[in-house]
């Protein structure tokens, strides 16, 4: 009993770990409004129009793309990668925008499957 708990959450707990280590001290914001994408790394806030995010990568479980059931506790873990028109790139886990719905729609946004989404740069 103790090894299958162990086998399903410590998975997660590493997983969660490395999505804590990729935002730490990390912020993201959207200004309706003004249509601003505000990203804070590193003590440095970084401001985008919407118009200049050239490209919005999401990966996620497929349990999480078709809305079914979670069957793996890791299951509701996801990220996406922003990249802006300057080349700039953003990581964004599930940590800190909960199952990445987005406070904006942003028609080129494209989801790709992933059975265990641990974000690497260049994905």
């Amino acid at each position: 009993m103790l090894i299958c708990f162990a086998a399903m959450y410590i998975p997660l707990l590493v997983l969660h770990l490395r999505y804590a280590i990729e935002n730490k001290g990390m912020s993201f914001s959207y200004e309706p409004n003004g249509r601003t994408i505000s990203v804070i790394r590193k003590g440095k806030n970084e401001r985008f129009p919407l118009s200049e995010l050239a490209e919005l990568r999401s990966y996620k479980t497929r349990s999480l793309m078709k809305k079914s059931s979670l069957f793996f506790p890791w299951d509701s873990s996801c990220f996406s990668v922003l990249r802006f028109t300057d080349g700039q790139e953003f990581i964004i886990t599930s940590l800190m925008v909960p199952f990445l719905i987005w406070p904006f729609d942003y028609p080129g946004e494209v989801t790709l499957p992933k059975v265990f989404c641990w974000p690497r740069k260049h994905d």
